[in-house]
């Protein structure tokens, strides 16, 4: 139907870790895309429109045991051109459920992205 909310991408934003009262917390934002607002109880905020840049980039397709490699390329990049990062990682999971049948088990597709000066 028109109505159904249809989910695109899982936006997850790692800004750290803190240490409080000598506990570690991860402190992480999701963001999920849509293609329209929801209805709900307000817990969550709609964001029109989001957007890093500028950013360095990297596309990971295969086992998720091995994505850490994306995230390991952007800042081997980021270090070897001395750039300055600015923002935290973005981790993007791309969800293509017209393509999901045709992946092996078990495999992702993960953008990485990190704002730089």
């Amino acid at each position: 139907s028109k109505d159904k909310v249809k989910v695109d991408k899982i936006l997850t934003i790692t800004k750290g870790l803190n240490f409080e009262t000598g506990k570690q917390k991860l402190v992480m934002d999701i963001y999920v895309e849509m293609n329209q607002p929801t209805k709900g109880n307000h817990q969550y905020l709609y964001i029109d429109n989001y957007s890093i840049s500028p950013c360095v980039y990297s596309k990971y397709k295969g086992h998720p045991q091995n994505a850490s490699m994306a995230t390991r390329e952007v800042n081997d990049y980021i270090k070897k051109n001395e750039l300055n990062p600015i923002g935290p990682v973005h981790q993007v999971m791309l969800i293509d459920k017209k393509s999901k049948k045709k992946q092996k088990n078990n495999e992702v597709t993960l953008e990485v992205y990190v704002q730089v000066s």
